[in-house]
């Protein structure tokens, strides 16, 4: 099976939907990524922007990326589904990437939110992306 990537602030235009793609390429090819963008040098804070679920979504992969490396302690990400952990991700002091798999599913309604509860003592990290990897399993 091919898989295709496509990020979903290319389905602003009116005319190309993740439903018309899910039909033209079918469920179990497409994969969708939704990224959180934290800009500057990172603060514990407790996150506001919410990812809806417009469907059925399984989250398989979580990617999370700083520009610096946090010194001193990790970078802590709580990734919350309805304002109920979900799932944790850390980037280790010295590190600038971590990746895990994972199987937080969604419904129609769902929000995802991320919380930062530690973002380095010594150094903090800075420009933090965090990316959800993805795909509609049922339109």
């Amino acid at each position: 099976m091919a898989l295709t990537r496509i990020n979903t602030d290319m389905l602003q235009d009116n005319s190309v939907t993740s439903s018309k793609l899910n039909a033209e390429i079918g469920l179990s090819g497409l994969f969708l990524d939704k990224q959180f963008n934290y800009p500057g040098q990172l603060q514990i804070s407790t996150g506001s922007a919410r990812w809806w679920s417009q469907g059925n979504t399984s989250i398989e992969r979580v990617r999370a990326q700083v520009s610096l490396a946090p010194t001193g302690s990790s970078v802590t990400i709580d990734i919350k589904k309805n304002d109920v952990s979900a799932q944790t991700i850390s980037i280790s002091s010295g590190q600038t990437t971590a990746q895990i798999n994972t199987s937080i599913t969604t419904v129609n309604g769902d929000y995802i939110t991320i919380d930062l509860t530690s973002v380095g003592t010594t150094t903090k990290a800075e420009n933090l992306v965090v990316s959800f990897l993805y795909r509609r399993t049922s339109v």
